[in-house]
């Protein structure tokens, strides 16, 4: 599975977009940038604890339902990154309808239960309703802001890329497709990427962290339990057709 690394909302809020809600919401994303001083020190004496990550980042982890009239619809995942503004980090294939190149007509946002029952119909209550601010498709990225926040609802921190190191421990939160919700699975980064798919400016990091259809759009979160990147994509089969 391949994760797009960096500080991605400060990217957003400075990326030349390909695709923009209308020109109103323009201002608000400018006022959106955040400074970017550089490495994270290093916690070589944390450990990397997957349970005190889970119960400190997946308050900030959200389950994404699109849909649109014809009955067609995306599920994914996102991360509360600003609670202040009420935004939310997603991929921009989760939110961006291929068949129209613009976001679903309805784009629902749920947030995580007190207490998990692997019940649907008891974990999945009071959708809030999710505007599309911004989106870049060839960095599959994009922004959401929604109407209200849970009480106490906190953003997942920003680590910084250049402090990720390939052996590193992180997780990654989501909803994969006929799995649970609200899932915690773990590895390492296997690599760096660069540029990927040609895209420049697409850096990424692979894991070997399990990730699946749905749980696009998720957080990858490192030891401290800060967001390094956004879960987008991943590899079933080689070219060859070899799994």
């Amino acid at each position: 599975a391949h994760v797009l690394a960096g500080a991605v909302y400060s990217a957003l809020a400075q990326a030349d977009l390909k695709g923009r809600a209308p020109a109103a919401s323009a201002p608000a994303a400018a006022a959106a940038t955040v400074e970017d001083d550089g490495p994270a020190p290093a916690e070589a004496g944390v450990p990397f604890e997957p349970k005190a990550v889970y119960q400190k980042a997946s308050k900030s982890v959200v389950l994404i339902l699109c849909a649109a009239g014809s009955g067609s619809g995306e599920l994914g995942t996102g991360s509360v990154i600003d609670a202040g503004r009420r935004r939310i980090l997603t991929n921009a294939h989760v939110v961006i309808q291929d068949s129209t190149r613009k976001p679903w007509s309805r784009v629902n946002v749920y947030f995580k239960p007190a207490k998990l029952t692997g019940d649907t119909q008891r974990d999945l209550v009071d959708p809030v309703t999710a505007k599309v601010l911004f989106w870049d498709s060839g960095l599959d990225l994009a922004l959401l802001e929604v109407d209200r926040l849970p009480a106490g609802t906190p953003a997942i921190a920003l680590g910084h890329p250049d402090s990720v190191s390939v052996g590193d421990r992180v997780a990654a939160i989501g909803h994969p497709e006929q799995g649970g919700l609200w899932t915690l699975t773990t590895g390492v980064i296997s690599t760096v990427l660069a540029d990927l798919g040609g895209v420049q400016g697409k850096d990424a990091f692979q894991t070997d962290a399990s990730i699946n259809r749905g749980n696009s759009g998720g957080p990858l979160i490192d030891r401290s339990g800060s967001i390094i990147g956004v879960n987008t994509s991943m590899a079933r089969k080689a070219a060859d057709g070899l799994t």
